[in-house]
């Protein structure tokens, strides 16, 4: 918006005091939310706080396995045990480290080998690489687990099914061009 129109007739005009009153809201709103995002400890606590709900995602996630297994009891304490483990709390909540991000990827594909369905396996698995790159230590298990509970063949679908997931995931990069910018920060 201009302030004022300079002699134009189209359009609303736009009088100093209301300029100096929208500058001055302005000034003030960026002034608050300054001061209350730019403190450390909001700064930080929204850094660690994908972390923090991975985290909680991933106990909702094992009391649901376990609980489909055994029974509620064992659902809670198998979700509390992860969630209130003093390495995930410190990794998580001290630390901010984000190296959580892929563990419920990892648990969904492991899921989804027990309830034979390897397709979802590989697409789980391969979700969790392109979350964290630490997931690829969980990919040579997997493969040897499909391989040896199914055929070469379930084994070969479901590569085929990791590829798309990985080019459906990567589209956006793909399209911009930027994939090998991203494989160079990567790999780099």
């Amino acid at each position: 918006y201009e302030c004022s129109r300079k002699g134009r007739d189209t359009g609303p005009t736009r009088t100093a005091e209301h300029c100096l009153n929208l500058g001055l809201l302005t000034a003030g709103i960026s002034s608050i939310y300054n001061k209350i995002f730019s403190s450390d400890i909001i700064s930080t606590f929204t850094l660690k706080l994908p972390a923090l709900f991975t985290d909680v995602i991933t106990a909702i996630i094992i009391y649901l396995l376990v609980t489909k297994t055994t029974n509620k009891k064992a659902g809670l304490i198998s979700g509390s045990l992860y969630l209130l483990n003093p390495g995930i709390l410190y990794e998580s909540a001290v630390w901010g480290k984000w190296d959580s991000l892929y563990i419920p990827f990892v648990i969904l594909s492991i899921y989804s080998l027990t309830k034979n369905k390897p397709n979802h396996s590989l697409i789980f698995i391969t979700m969790g690489l392109l979350t964290k790159l630490q997931a690829i230590i969980f990919v040579p298990l997997i493969l040897f687990l499909i391989y040896k509970k199914f055929n070469i063949k379930r084994l070969l679908s479901g590569i085929v099914y990791s590829l798309a997931t990985f080019i459906l995931c990567s589209l956006p990069f793909i399209i911009s061009g930027k994939l090998a910018v991203v494989f160079d920060k990567v790999w780099s």
